[in-house]
């Protein structure tokens, strides 16, 4: 089983091919791909592309209800956040350890930068620089998630919504500020901090120079 091949390194994949052109004796390969026009084309022209369809919101939304007892208007809510995905069905009922550090975290810097506390921010610095540079860019492609779930939040279109419960409830104070004055700078900084953390780049100074640039964005 090879999860997500449009991710590996061009090395290792290019060592793949000779095994998935001719695999040993009772060996299937599977290659598992969210972005699968991303897979190196010499992969794909020797595999045979089987599209898996996503789960329909009702029957994601029944299942909810057997299985975890919600009532139907919740049940609802979650299989609209599942998008087709019963992973994510299960996430959204209870946040994980992960998201909720997320989340937190997201808060903190928001409310720092709307206060201008410095000392704050470079408390965040630290706890953020210490947490490797994965989770870091995971954390920032979280943010640019929430900033763009709070500003589709003001249009009163739940339809266009998918932020699970904690999140619509932080959604419900944090969405004033996010507007059309301000809403592609702040994903344009958040974008350039998440590159940044890619290229190695002191996080420290990353978050800390992000935080500072949000005072001014925020109150826009």
């Amino acid at each position: 089983l090879v999860w997500l091949p449009e991710k590996l390194h061009p090395t290792c994949a290019n060592k793949l091919l000779k095994i998935i052109e001719e695999p040993p004796r009772n060996t299937v390969i599977l290659m598992v791909s969210e972005l699968p026009d991303l897979v190196l084309g010499t992969i794909l022209s020797r595999a045979q592309r089987i599209n898996v369809r996503g789960i329909h919101p009702e029957d994601i939304a029944a299942s909810m209800i057997s299985q975890f007892n919600l009532t139907p208007e919740d049940a609802k809510h979650v299989a609209h956040l599942a998008n087709g995905s019963y992973l994510k069905a299960v996430e959204a009922i209870s946040l994980g350890e992960e998201n909720k550090f997320y989340l937190e975290q997201f808060k903190g810097m928001m409310r720092n930068s709307w206060a201008r506390n410095v000392r704050g921010m470079k408390d965040m610095a630290d706890v953020l620089a210490s947490i490797g540079r994965e989770r870091q860019k995971n954390f920032l492609a979280y943010c640019q998630h929430l900033i763009r779930e709070n500003f589709m939040y003001r249009f009163q279109s739940p339809e266009l919504n998918y932020m699970n419960m904690d999140e619509a409830g932080f959604a419900v104070k944090f969405a004033p500020f996010i507007n059309e004055r301000n809403v592609i700078d702040i994903m344009d900084e958040l974008a350039k901090a998440e590159r940044h953390v890619a290229q190695n780049v002191n996080a420290k100074m990353v978050f800390f120079d992000l935080s500072l640039r949000l005072t001014v964005l925020i109150k826009r």
